[in-house]
């Protein structure tokens, strides 16, 4: 029973460390996108922050807009700022989950945009059509 016991507590402890292999000064943007609390916006800042600053430690992340002492204690046993960074079957979910979140986020935006540019289109052309009929009435008037 204590084998058992110490098995699951040695495999619960590995658990843990399945995302602990992102180094946040080569990371892609998907890779850092894997991390818990970590979207595209925060993805591109610590892109936009290393590429001006390398990390010297992980608590320099904290310095990076919109990452605080909250966000940086749910990633610390995830990242590092050497070594290669390997992303886990579980961390390629994540990815693909939060792209394909994005993805159908763009294609909603871009469904309101075309019907909110047929509505437009529609009222320009029967603001147009009165238009004529107002001016065919007027001339006909005239005549």
């Amino acid at each position: 029973m204590k084998f058992i016991l110490k098995l699951a507590l040695i495999f619960g402890a590995l658990t843990t460390f399945v995302f602990a292999a992102v180094n946040i000064n080569t990371a892609t943007k998907d890779e850092l996108m894997s991390l818990e609390g970590i979207g595209d916006i925060k993805a591109e800042a610590i892109i936009k922050h290393r590429e001006a600053t390398p990390f010297k430690s992980i608590e320099d992340i904290k310095s990076v807009n919109g990452i605080g002492d909250k966000t940086f204690n749910a990633l610390k046993s995830d990242i590092d700022i050497k070594g290669e960074t390997t992303v886990k079957e579980k961390a390629k979910k994540s990815i693909k989950e939060k792209s394909d979140k994005l993805i159908k986020s763009a294609d909603k935006k871009v469904k309101k945009a075309k019907e909110k540019s047929e509505k437009s289109k529609d009222k320009a052309i029967n603001d147009s059509k009165a238009k004529i009929d107002k001016a065919t009435k007027l001339d006909t008037k005239e005549k």
